[in-house]
């Protein structure tokens, strides 16, 4: 627009923050939350947890909002032998809160955001959050979360392994994602 950089800024958005105790106590499932379709990029997460012997034994991926499954979903999922594994949750925002302080990590596989409130929700609810590598999320998730090639099944499939298995991202970590997550409040966005 022709506008000098010095005269803007950025606004981020702010959110209810979720808890001040964090739960150590986690269950075995990927969570997955919002619309799968398009640049939402969902494909990449199953096929990465497909290529997974692990992953596909002892775990699930529930996905929260987006709608139920589509039949070319379930034929998906039938092709990839992964719908014992896939789970479809029409959660209320409580129901939303306990799933992310449950599972092991959050995964977003977008290809463009406008923001990324999930991710933050998932941080201030003591979840590992696994971001594919774009701008925004650089931008918004700084160094708090594990990214990954969101066009590339086996980068994230070894993420996804290095987070759950060899557990390569400590409480110290999931402690400073909390405290910086808890940043993004109503009150700042409406101050700047």
């Amino acid at each position: 627009y022709d506008i000098n950089p010095d005269k803007t800024s950025a606004i981020h958005l702010g959110f209810n923050n979720f808890k001040k105790e964090l739960n150590n106590k986690k269950s075995n499932f990927i969570l997955y939350v919002g619309a799968r379709r398009r640049y939402k990029n969902f494909e990449v997460l199953l096929n990465a947890f497909s290529l997974s012997k692990e992953l596909v034994k002892e775990y699930k991926i529930i996905c929260v909002g987006g709608g139920n499954f589509i039949k070319t979903e379930i034929e998906k999922f039938k092709k990839l032998n992964l719908i014992d594994q896939m789970v479809y949750y029409n959660a209320t925002d409580s129901e939303l809160r306990e799933l992310y302080e449950k599972a092991s990590v959050y995964v977003t596989t977008s290809l463009s955001e406008g923001f990324g409130l999930p991710a933050l929700e998932a941080m201030n609810s003591g979840c590992i959050v696994l971001a594919s590598n774009i701008k925004v999320y650089q931008e918004i998730l700084k160094d708090y979360a594990v990214f990954f090639n969101p066009n590339e099944p086996e980068d994230l499939k070894n993420k996804l392994e290095n987070i759950i298995f060899k557990k390569n991202f400590t409480q110290e970590n999931i402690e400073k994602a909390f405290n910086y997550s808890s940043t993004f409040t109503w009150k700042k966005c409406a101050i700047e």
